[in-house]
């Protein structure tokens, strides 16, 4: 689809954080080849960061200007029970100072830490001035102090990028209050002075809250067209690096400045890499239809819908409706590709500039805070390649005849099954029989967990499948075990032979539980066969699988 000769309702270059009239004589256009080639620099520049990014420990706040601005790196990381709270508040969208914010719903409880981002407008980035702040809360108004908005000398809380986009971070958890709280922006100086917005994040401590883990990642990227003759910029990929979890939802929150109404933008998560992928960053022509599932909103995310040439976006469904928790990678690192544009005519670049006119993407559009949520956090491990472990390698199955219900070791029964039967609750099963005279039909389940005892609030088992029985309905069941380092403890059992779910959970003594970084689950069929009779007890697997309740 081509965007031509759009009316856009957020539409004035002197707010924008575009180019300013001065400028807009001096752009120089060169040949697409060296548009092409300009942006696969750039490219490269952001996989460097991205390499980089995987590797490193929690990111300081960007500092200083660049006109590509600065990479999207995690600030804050961790888990807690509690709440995690990121609002506009009741003012949003670019205004003249002074500029004030009222936050409500705040989550009561112990802040762990509160963080306040505030977008200023400079004009260009050559104007300077002063952003002063303050917030007021039950106790009264406190001064954070100015911050000095100059390009050659700023606070290492305050970065700028582009023709004039200022970003300010300020730690408030000393301040937050969850009965009153508000923060009031005032700019002085030769700079345009308008604020974006004052969003307010923070990580809030309660015992009726959930087990929580969050990622914040803050920067301030100017994507942008060839608006120097320098080259476009056009994405950014931005990691959430470290050990996720599953989870009842997870939750994307994305920040962005001086989006358009109009102009194309796409936002991206833990998109596949492919040749026509939007992971693939030297890719501007990507398959829009085939990654829906991993695209957030519709292909115009920035569309300023929250105040002028601001939006904060949230998102727990992809655009094809997919819950964004069955998105989660459990096995790596989770991502995140802003583009702020689609090559639709496949011709190498993406058209769309300043006043322009034929627009396949945003002329300008600037990531700043990007926030993944997981809420009722739990390890799950199971046979699936898309959870932590490898079936064969750390996580074992086996199956075989056993003398007794449970036995006294936990090494038997030892012959393998076949994996894929017992990776997804599919209704295809892994069976075993057995007609040997007084032996029950049984299957052990090792695995191998990342998590120490004292980590660990609990473990759960879950067991899907049939324990029947040639002998009759008096003899069909089947009975969860798990180790304790001695012997077997019954979790569940069942004395149906139809498919059931049998669970189980241990919250004390835990360690002993975990045997050599083990846990061992077994599941036996209720009766004996029985050769006089020619009856035989047989076992079915559908699905297995243990949950770690961490401690957080």
């Amino acid at each position: 689809m081509k965007y031509k000769n759009i009316n856009h309702i957020c539409r004035d270059p002197y707010l924008s954080g575009r180019l300013n009239p001065p400028r807009i004589e001096k752009i120089r256009y060169r040949r697409k080849s060296m548009k092409i080639g300009n942006k696969c620099m750039l490219t490269g520049m952001l996989v460097l960061l991205a390499v980089l990014a995987m590797a490193a420990p929690a990111a300081a706040w960007p500092e200083g200007y660049n006109y590509d601005g600065h990479p999207l790196l995690t600030n804050e990381s961790g888990t807690l029970k509690g709440f995690v709270y990121m609002d506009k508040g009741n003012h949003s969208g670019l205004a003249s100072s002074p500029y004030t914010v009222g936050y409500s719903s705040i989550p009561t409880g112990t802040v762990k830490w509160a963080h306040l981002y505030t977008g200023i407008w400079g004009g260009t980035e050559d104007y300077t001035g002063w952003a002063n702040i303050t917030v007021t809360n039950s106790s009264g108004t406190y001064n954070l102090g100015s911050e000095r908005l100059n390009k050659s000398d700023m606070n290492a809380t305050t970065c700028c990028s582009g023709n004039g986009k200022w970003l300010v971070c300020k730690d408030v958890t000393d301040y937050l209050d969850a009965s009153t709280f508000a923060a009031r922006v005032t700019t002085s100086g030769s700079i345009d002075g308008r604020v974006y917005s004052v969003v307010l994040a923070a990580a809030i401590e309660s015992a009726s809250g959930n087990k929580t883990a969050y990622w914040v990642n803050v920067g301030n990227v100017n994507l942008h067209y060839d608006a120097t003759g320098d080259g476009e910029l056009n994405n950014h990929l931005t990691w959430l690096n470290g050990t996720a979890y599953s989870s009842s939802e997870a939750k994307v929150y994305a920040m962005q400045y001086v989006g358009s109404a109009g102009q194309p933008d796409f936002l991206y998560f833990n998109a596949p890499s492919a040749a026509d992928s939007p992971r693939t960053l030297s890719q501007p022509a990507w398959n829009i239809s085939k990654y829906t599932k991993y695209q957030l909103g519709d292909d115009d995310v920035a569309d300023c819908s929250q105040g002028g040439y601001f939006d904060l976006d949230v998102f727990t469904a992809s655009n094809d409706s997919t819950a964004l928790k069955n998105i989660v990678n459990l096995v790596g690192n989770n991502h995140l590709v802003f583009w702020r544009g689609h090559d639709y005519n496949n011709d190498g670049y993406i058209e769309g500039r300043w006043q322009g006119s034929n627009y396949e993407g945003e002329a300008y559009v600037s990531p700043m805070v990007a926030t993944l949520v997981l809420k009722d956090i739990t390890r799950l491990y199971d046979f699936a390649s898309t959870t932590p472990g490898t079936a064969g390698t750390n996580l074992y199955a086996y199956e075989g005849a056993v003398g007794a219900r449970p036995p006294n070791s936990s090494t038997v029964p030892m012959d393998s099954v076949t994996y894929s039967k017992i990776e997804v609750d599919d209704e295809n099963s892994e069976t075993y029989r057995t007609d040997t005279d007084g032996t029950y039909a049984a299957q052990r389940f090792v695995f191998e967990i990342d998590e120490s005892a004292g980590n660990i609030d609990g473990l759960t088992a879950n067991w899907n499948g049939k324990g029947y029985h040639d002998g009759g309905l008096s003899y069909d069941g089947a009975y969860l075990y798990i180790w304790n380092g001695t012997a077997y403890v019954l979790l569940e059992s069942t004395i149906s032979g139809n498919e059931e779910n049998l669970t189980g959970s241990v919250t004390s003594s835990i360690g002993n539980y975990i045997v050599n970084g083990e846990v061992t689950v077994l599941v036996v069929q209720k009766s004996p066969a029985d050769e006089g009779n020619e009856t035989a007890s047989t076992l079915e697997t559908d699905y297995v699988k243990l949950v770690i309740d961490p401690k957080v």
